[in-house]
């Protein structure tokens, strides 16, 4: 039928990472020794890093003035790394800023990928085609950036890993981005 399959939504979130020596985050507290400390908190005491949730900070925002009500979200997590092709991501020291375009004009659709009803679907997400949708992403990395300079961030020293201190402005960021195949994403 027509119309199946189209009009795919979704929210793009793009992580934003500072590496962080002067605190514990997760890659500290799930080492050997401090993960089973952290098992005894949780199965004797019911409470310590395994009650965590993956997010305790969120934050709605404008990610200019322009906008009447909030279009952007960042939700933040003590921990860090960068990811791999396949996905897999190598923990490091530090905190990850998740930002969120709240609400996305681009739209992607879904393919058979054979006739095998246990094939999984080509998904084309298509998250970067509306050009709102690319500036409001860049904007919320911009502004959470400004976030990470403000002076309690600056005492804990952080470094930027991802995307990282060479996407200097919008231009490179966008191109972060899309290397990152954001606009092209296909899932199979």
């Amino acid at each position: 039928m027509p119309g199946v399959g189209q009009n795919l939504q979704d929210h793009l979130t793009v992580n934003i990472s500072y590496k962080i020596d002067k605190l514990k985050t997760f890659s500290e507290l799930m080492k050997p020794l401090g993960m089973i400390k952290n098992l005894f908190e949780f199965f004797a005491q019911h409470k310590g890093l395994m009650t965590y949730p993956a997010s305790d900070i969120g934050v709605f925002f404008k990610t200019n003035d322009k906008v009447k009500t909030p279009n952007a979200q960042i939700h933040f997590a003590p921990g860090a790394g960068k990811y791999n092709k396949n996905g897999a991501m190598k923990p490091s020291s530090g905190i990850t800023a998740s930002v969120c375009n709240l609400r996305p004009k681009s739209r992607g659709h879904l393919e058979l990928a054979s006739s095998n009803p246990s094939d999984a679907p080509k998904i084309f997400a298509n998250y970067l085609e509306d050009h709102e949708d690319m500036q409001w992403m860049i904007e919320g990395v911009e502004k959470t950036r400004e976030i990470f300079q403000t002076a309690p961030m600056k005492e804990l020293e952080a470094k930027e890993l991802q995307p990282g201190i060479k996407c200097i402005n919008k231009e490179l960021i966008l191109r972060h981005l899309l290397e990152m195949n954001l606009c092209q994403c296909i899932i199979q």
